[in-house]
């Protein structure tokens, strides 16, 4: 009987398992420009959710939107990767709020410092150019 009993949960639980799954779409590349695993990894978890042509925060898309980095000339990229730099280095990205809302959006310092260092190698590789 009580395999019974788990057979016919599972069974009704399995439309529904599929259900979700059938409507999770595939997601597309959410940062177009190239950058190495670990500084896309931590732009992604850290910095994606509010610098994306979807966000409402128009400030914070126009300082760096990751929809159109890649589609920007070199002045303006080097104007961006200059400003990432700077925030991250004065404590500003992500914004203290933000951070008190979401602890798990706060940069280890082993994170702010590969994204600086990255920058730092990208604004040089773009000067080279």
């Amino acid at each position: 009987m009580i395999k019974q009993a788990h057979l016919f949960v599972l069974l009704m639980a399995l439309p529904g398992a599929t259900a979700a799954f059938a409507q999770e779409a595939p997601k597309p590349e959410k940062i177009t420009y190239p950058m190495p695993g670990q500084v896309k990894t931590v732009m992604i978890n850290k910095c994606y959710d509010c610098h994306y042509d979807g966000e409402r925060d128009e400030e914070a898309k126009a300082g760096l939107n990751f929809n159109t980095l890649d589609q920007l000339g070199k002045i303006k990229q080097l104007a961006v990767f200059s400003n990432i730099q700077k925030e991250i280095e004065k404590g500003a990205m992500p914004p203290k709020k933000f951070v008190t809302k979401y602890p798990k959006a706060a940069l280890t310092k082993e994170e702010a410092d590969l994204l600086v260092e990255w920058v730092k190698k990208e604004s040089a590789a773009l000067l080279k150019q």
